[in-house]
């Protein structure tokens, strides 16, 4: 059964199954530094997602909202959960909650290999590709 938990701003013990997928996708995996994986102002001001599969963590995104914009992010599925659509539940589910806090439009900056994913859910990529962490990315939105 697939279950999700919503959380408003930096509560470590109830992101705890968020940060852990967050640490091992993109610090251990990808070797992003942490400092840059954990930015606490963004944590504090974000709706964050976890998905959950028969109560097992499987997929995380967040909503930061700053400055107007509605940017989502820190969508992650750890390697032994890709390829069963959780990345686009967790997306879609991201959409769903943005459209219902009133966004417009939505922003995200995509690492390349996952652009189609992204195109699929109706992002569009603009400008430049540019590294972030050292790793290739370009900037894509949709309206909601």
């Amino acid at each position: 059964m697939i279950t999700y938990t919503w959380i408003s701003g930096k509560q470590d013990e109830a992101l705890k199954d968020a940060y852990m997928i967050r640490r091992v996708v993109f610090i251990d995996e990808q070797k992003v530094p942490i400092e840059e994986e954990v930015i606490p102002w963004e944590e504090e001001i974000s709706e964050h997602l976890t998905v959950y599969d028969n109560g097992k963590p499987v997929a995380v995104g967040r909503i930061l909202r700053h400055n107007g914009k509605f940017i989502l992010g820190r969508i992650a599925v750890p390697k032994e959960h890709r390829g069963q659509g959780f990345g686009r539940l967790v997306t879609q589910a991201l959409i769903d909650k943005s459209a219902e806090m009133g966004a417009q439009e939505l922003e995200l900056s995509s690492q390349t290999h996952a652009m189609g994913l992204y195109s699929k859910l109706g992002f569009v990529a603009y400008g430049d590709e540019y590294m972030d962490a050292g790793i290739p990315h370009k900037s894509m939105k949709r309206r909601v």
